[in-house]
Order: structure tokens, then sequence, then C-alpha cells
């Protein structure tokens, strides 16, 4: 099993280590992953596993990649009970990069929580769940109010103004409103 899990982590060093060559050739940004983010994201169903704080460190200094995705306790999809960040461990990670951090799986993170996480370094955080839920919300309710409706454009867009208004909040919630 450790041979395995050396190998993966070996694996992820060198594509990343290749992708950032390349992608700096064109003046491209790269984000890194490692640790193991929770729920179901594309159908692919997995199970929180902490990101290591040497292999952090190994993996942003080997690759120089431009920011990094540790998973600390984030999941992504809908949170099973209340999610429990690594608040400890984003403080260390942050302490010895010099490098922003990512939150992958932030829709059902508290307003607080997401707050002391960007306090640590967290520079982008990716909502997709919450955004989804305020979609398919809206797009049941328009159905359901109007059973005549059959124009896509009438069907979707309360649902397009529904995304607009959750992004505005996210926004707003993460006090970036205002910034570029």
């Amino acid at each position: 099993m450790f041979h395995e899990k050396q190998h993966l982590f070996e694996e992820n060093i060198k594509q990343t280590k290749e992708v950032v060559d390349y992608a700096h050739q064109h003046n491209v940004l790269v984000e890194g992953e490692i640790g193991a983010i929770g729920g179901n994201e594309d159908g692919v169903i997995g199970n929180v596993k902490y990101a290591d704080f040497n292999d952090c460190l190994r993996l942003a200094k080997e690759t120089q990649l431009d920011t990094l995705a540790p998973a600390l306790g984030s999941v992504h999809g809908k949170y099973q009970g209340e999610p429990n960040l690594g608040f400890a461990e984003m403080k260390e990670i942050q302490n010895a990069l010099d490098l922003p951090l990512v939150l992958h799986g932030a829709s059902g993170i508290s307003d607080e929580d997401l707050l002391k996480a960007i306090h640590l370094g967290h520079a982008k955080i990716n909502f997709n769940t919450e955004i989804n839920i305020a979609w398919s919300n809206q797009l049941r309710q328009t159905l359901n109010e109007d059973t005549s409706l059959f124009n896509p454009q009438q069907i979707l867009n309360p649902s397009k103004e529904v995304i607009k208004a959750t992004v505005k909040s996210i926004i707003h919630k993460c006090t970036s409103q205002n910034r570029v």
C-alpha cells in the first residue's frame, strides 16, 4: 500500500511539473491538488483524505505550481453533517509556502469558516453545488407555476437570474466585491 501511495504521489509531481513547464511558457497559471476531496464529483465518489504537509511542500517546490489545493476536510456535493475543515493544517501550509491556497467544495461551509479559510491563505474558493441547487430549485418552481411553458428562454431565464443572485451572494460572503 505504501509503495502504491508513493508511486501515485511521484506521478502527481511528474505530471504537475510537465503541466507547469508547458503552461508557464504560455503565461498560464497552474493549480496543483493534493490529498482527496471527499464527496461526489462527475460521478466519482471518494472519501476525504487530508493532504500531507510534507507532500504539500514537495509538490509546490518541485513543480513550481502557482496555487495549491490541499484537501483539508471539504467535500464535493452536499455535506453529510457539518464540514470539519483542518484550520491548523491550513495555517501550517500557509506559513510554510508563499503560495495562494485553493478551497474545493466550498458549498455548505459556514460563512465564518469561509472567512477563516480566506484569512489562512485561500485566494480561490470553488462553489458549484450551491449554485446548481439554486438553479434547479428555480427551474422546478418555474415549471410548476406554469405547466404550459415550452419556450426554453421563458423556462431558463428565471434560473439564470437566480444563478446571478447566488454568485453575487457568494462574492459578498467571501468579501470579494469590488476586487479584481
